[in-house]
């Protein structure tokens, strides 16, 4: 088996995808030119002429953010020098730094369950400072908050922050040889850039400590569009002895290319950068045309036609001294992250700027175990774990742990019916899996193209009665007003189109507070993950509790659902389209990650048959009996469904 990153040398670079969090607000139409007239009340509501306007929203604004790779995360990593104090604490004098055990390292730590991510506490230095970091299988560093950032109110003040001088008697920097100043490096993530500094000191995570000789990463700067605490992440991903360089990638901003339609005032503002934040505010559910809307803004859809599908009903959505609250607060952001996407690549390539490793490659943990639970029950990280009982599955990724995906079937086991996706008789001379997924941690939903989440919501709709028989009256409907409108005038003046089987299916699932039972909800067809290995093929299964979560708000008591699926392309050479598996796959299943093996291996163990584990007062992982995996320990939402009080977290 040949071992490839999921990078794709020719493609363009995936734009990012939005989740479709919402609180699913009910919205009407407008005419197209109602849209452009208060599209440009919002602009000016940020407080800046026409012309200032189109100036901070042109493509250069947003190009840092379309420059970078979705899933680059700390592989596709560039490095520069950071510049001299204040900039870091220098060093103080430290005695000789501990090591790692020899030998298997083991350890156990309890998660705690934030809604869209699990945390685990994490003590650096000596003594140790504790931090609560996002446990995250899709990158590969630790990184934590220097004081320095929040002192420079780069950093939020309400988030702990570490301070080496005069605090930890094991801290160290790392100084570059020729310089000998600070070093730093820029990591991009799906949800925006971090600037750490390499620094080295004591790390314990689960009763496993270890000094960081290979550097862990102190939080100087950041970019990230992120709701609620961040005190850091702990990267579980694959180790750096088996990263390749990434494939070459294109260079500029590809999506400011695919819109380079010159649009208000002349200005060529980016259509697609404009989609995103609009995006964001509303969250991309209900039946708000957000392209038009962001077309309006940009001017580049003067040409569409108005209609009832273009038109906001007052009251209805957020108002546009809040969109522009919102606009403004994306257009800084997106200026920032420009700002160190240039300084990213004027420092990319510097061979001196060392490789910072895991905690788990320092802490000598070659094999672990991650598992999610509902409620304050949280989950368990097992460092050292055993071999897995389930068969091994090997990694066909050399940047991240990755898995040979081919495609989703709908309905029983017994007589499945396959999504129209990642086909083996569609694969390239090129390719070595049909897809790629990528068990994630630290990412919400599942993410995947858009086209394959058309083809699965309506293959859904097609096994779930409560969908299938509704399309058919609606559809019934439909063709009845057509006819009856061409019988009074000879042709339909309204052209009645029939809402798709996906956008039905996401309709009844937001309005689940009118349909959602115990038996409703197990009526929902079962989802199967065809996963091959070896020649041989395994399959993850999921049930509706699975694939759907409640969204909670506080200002109503109305209950609405989601898919937990979101959109998201990355298409590569050799793997084909690649998907995010996130919390739902950690949540029915403990997933066992083994860099003993070559290549290394995954192992999915259901957490229905072995229920989720938990660390006990030795620090041992001890199974849940079946009597207290559910009731108290299992505190699940309304009728069984899993919640989610914030917008969903991105690779």
């Amino acid at each position: 088996v040949t071992l490839v990153p999921f990078a794709s040398p020719h493609s363009p670079w995936p734009t990012r995808a939005f989740t479709r969090y919402s609180n699913f607000t009910q919205v009407a139409s407008m005419a197209s030119i109602r849209v452009a007239a208060w599209a440009m009340a919002v602009m000016l509501g940020l407080g800046l002429a026409p012309e200032a306007a189109s100036e901070a929203l042109s493509p250069a604004s947003a190009a840092s953010e379309e420059g970078v790779s979705l899933l680059a995360r700390d592989y596709h990593v560039a490095s520069m020098a950071a510049g001299p104090p204040p900039l870091v604490e220098e060093p103080p004098a430290a005695p000789a730094p501990p090591t790692a055990a020899k030998g298997l390292a083991a350890g156990c730590a309890k998660l705690e369950n934030r809604g869209s991510h699990f945390t685990v506490e994490v003590g650096v230095g000596t003594p140790a400072q504790t931090f609560s970091v996002v446990a995250d299988t899709g990158s590969n560093a630790l990184i934590i908050p220097s004081c320095l950032c929040v002192q420079d109110m780069k950093c939020d003040a309400q988030n702990r922050c570490f301070t080496g001088t005069n605090h930890s008697s094991t801290f160290q920097l790392y100084l570059a040889e020729d310089t000998h100043d600070p070093v730093a490096q820029i990591i991009t993530f799906g949800s925006g850039q971090i600037k750490g500094v390499i620094a080295k000191d004591k790390v314990a995570v689960g009763g496993l400590s270890a000094f960081m000789q290979d550097g862990l990463l102190l939080m100087v700067d950041q970019a990230l569009d992120l709701a609620g605490p961040f005190e850091g992440i702990l990267g579980l991903g694959l180790p750096s002895r088996y990263h390749v360089e990434p494939e070459p990638q294109p260079t500029g901003n590809a999506t400011a290319n695919a819109t380079a339609e010159q649009g208000w005032g002349g200005a060529g503002i980016n259509e697609a950068a404009i989609e995103e934040i609009l995006r964001k505010i509303f969250g991309g559910a209900g039946q708000i045309d957000i392209k038009d809307i962001a077309g309006a803004i940009s001017g580049s859809n003067s040409s569409r036609p108005s209609g009832p599908s273009h038109m906001l009903r007052a009251g209805s959505g957020p108002s546009p001294k809040a969109i522009a609250v919102e606009l403004r607060r994306q257009l800084a952001l997106q200026m920032k992250r420009q700002e160190m996407a240039a300084r990213s690549e004027a420092f990319s390539g510097n061979e001196s700027i060392p490789k910072v490793k895991s905690f788990l490659e320092q802490a000598n943990v070659s094999r672990f175990a991650i598992c999610f639970r509902e409620g304050e029950t949280g989950g368990v990280l097992r460092l050292g774990s055993p071999a897995s009982v389930a068969t091994p599955l090997r990694s066909v990724g050399r940047e991240h742990w990755g898995l040979d995906f081919q495609g989703i079937s709908v309905g029983a086991m017994e007589s499945p019916h396959r999504v129209k996706m990642c086909d083996k008789a569609n694969m390239t001379d090129e390719q070595e899996t049909p897809c790629g997924a990528i068990p994630d941690s630290g990412t919400t939903l599942m993410m995947g193209p858009q086209e394959h989440l058309d083809e699965l919501y309506a293959t859904i709709c097609d096994n779930w009665e409560l969908c299938a028989s509704n399309y058919s009256a609606l559809t019934r409907a439909s063709r009845a007003a057509s006819a009856a409108a061409a019988k009074e005038y000879n042709f339909d003046p309204w052209d009645i189109k029939m809402a798709s089987k996906p956008k039905l299916l996401e309709f009844l699932i937001a309005d689940c507070n009118s349909w959602l039972t115990d038996a409703t909800l197990a009526e929902m067809p079962s989802l199967q993950f065809h996963l091959a290995s070896g020649g041989e093929e395994h399959i993850l299964k999921f049930g509706g509790n699975d694939y759907l979560i409640q969204i909670t708000n506080a200002s109503s008591s109305n209950v609405n659902c989601q898919l937990a699926f979101s959109p998201m392309e990355y298409p590569t050479l050799k793997n084909g389209p690649v998907w995010i598996l996130g919390l739902p796959v950690f949540y029915a299943y403990t997933v066992t990650y083994d860099t003993q093996a070559d290549p290394p291996t995954m192992s999915f163990v259901s957490t229905a048959d072995s229920p989720c584990s938990t660390c006990d007062a030795a620090g041992d992982v001890g199974l849940l009996t079946a009597a207290t995996s559910t009731g108290d320990a299992r505190q699940t939402t309304h009728r069984g469904l899993r919640s989610l009080d914030g917008p969903p977290r991105l690779p």
